[in-house]
């Protein structure tokens, strides 16, 4: 997929990057890790999917993925995502191109950011 950065997506205090599921050009959820997004701590909290994320340096980063429910779904990488805009020097509008793959079954993200 790819993803323009706006300023909710680099803002320090939010800490997140949000990946329209709308915007996603195909399933990349296997239906486990769908149920996993799903799944509430005490029935609260959503607990979401750990997931390997890859910069465009090719550094790797464990980050909590959540599926928020609001006008639409929307994946939301969080916790760690400051340390890959810090790390990135990520602004806003750039563009990315998010890509997934697997390893022995472990989901990856990959960020590329597209030079204009």
């Amino acid at each position: 997929m790819h993803k323009i950065l706006f300023s909710s997506d680099v803002k320090p205090n939010n800490n997140r990057l949000s990946i329209p599921k709308n915007k996603i050009k195909c399933d990349f959820l296997t239906e486990n890790e769908i149920m996993k997004l799903e799944e509430k701590k005490n029935n609260d909290k959503i607990i979401g999917l750990e997931v390997t994320v890859l910069d465009p340096c090719l550094r790797e980063y464990t980050l909590p993925m959540k599926k928020w429910t609001m006008k639409s779904d929307t994946y939301n990488l969080v916790k760690e995502w400051n340390k890959i805009v810090a790390a990135n020097k990520f602004k806003e509008d750039p563009e990315l191109q998010i890509w997934s793959f697997r390893v022995n079954t472990k989901l990856y993200l990959f960020l590329n950011k597209l030079l204009v």
